[in-house]
Formats: C-alpha cells, structure tokens, sequence
C-alpha cells in the first residue's frame, strides 16, 4: 500500500498546483451543472474579493521569487531560501493565495458542490506538496530553514 501512496505522490507532484486548482474548479463546478444540491452559498462580491485577494497574494509571492532570482515551482532547484514580502506572515503565500482563489471562485458560483475544490486542494497541498518542499527546502538550507520553520507558520 506504501507504494500505490508513493506512486500516486509522485503523480500529484509532477502537476503544478495552480493546474490542479484548474481541474478540481472544473470537475466540481461540472458537477454543481449536472447534479446541483439546493442548497447555495452564493455571495458574488465576496467571492470576487476573494479571488482578487488571492490573485493579490500569489503575485506578491510571486515577485519575491523574481527579486531574488530562485524558482518558484515546488520540484524546482532553489537557489535562495525567500523569507522577505508575504512569506514574513506565512511559509505558504501562493498555496495560501491559489486557496483564496478557489473558495472565491465556489461564493462567486455559489454551488455548494464547488467547495469540495478549495478542500480537496487543501488536502492535496498540505499531505503532498508541503511536506516535499519542507523535506527539500531542509536539505538545501539546513538551520536557516530549521529557523524561519520555528519563526513562520505554516499558514497563517
């Protein structure tokens, strides 16, 4: 069983979270038009101030990244260890951020069967693709990771 889990890790980890955001808005929104449930949580502004938050956090993030010249994708190669800009507040801004989008996105549609998106993406990121960079992220800077880990919560 170790390794169908290991297997299906490394799967999820070859796709980008943000593509993964994707697929789950699709499928659950694609459910929401086949089998909507009665009830709502429509709240369009809400939404839309959500998602634009999110988009907000994931560029700032995004731009600490481009300052000091190291990747942002998750199975990249760092070259710096960012702590400066939204990663002061939490060590997750762009998962944190892509969140954000995707519950605004299922207040903006409003189907109930929408917000299994942010949480299977939730689930996904927190059991996969956290713990692969936190496992890297030691390795590559040792004590100063050991450090912002004690200084920085893991979301917020």
């Amino acid at each position: 069983p170790f390794d169908n889990n290991q297997n299906i890790m490394n799967h999820l980890l070859r796709c980008p979270p943000p593509v993964i955001a994707l697929i789950l808005a699709f499928l659950t929104f694609g459910l929401d038009q086949v089998m909507p449930l009665a009830v709502t949580l429509l709240s369009p502004i809400l939404g839309a101030v959500l998602g634009c938050s999110g988009l907000v956090v994931i560029a700032l993030a995004l731009s600490e990244f481009r300052r000091v010249n190291t990747t942002p994708l998750p199975t990249g190669e760092p070259s710096q260890l960012v702590t400066s800009g939204p990663y002061q507040w939490t060590r997750n801004p762009m998962y944190l951020g892509l969140l954000t989008l995707l519950t605004g996105f299922s207040l903006f549609f409003g189907g109930l069967s929408l917000f299994l998106a942010p949480v299977a993406l939730f689930i996904v990121i927190d059991r996969v693709f956290i713990p692969y960079e936190e496992g890297r992220m030691g390795a590559f800077f040792g004590y100063v990771y050991g450090e912002y880990l004690g200084a920085v919560k893991r979301w917020i």
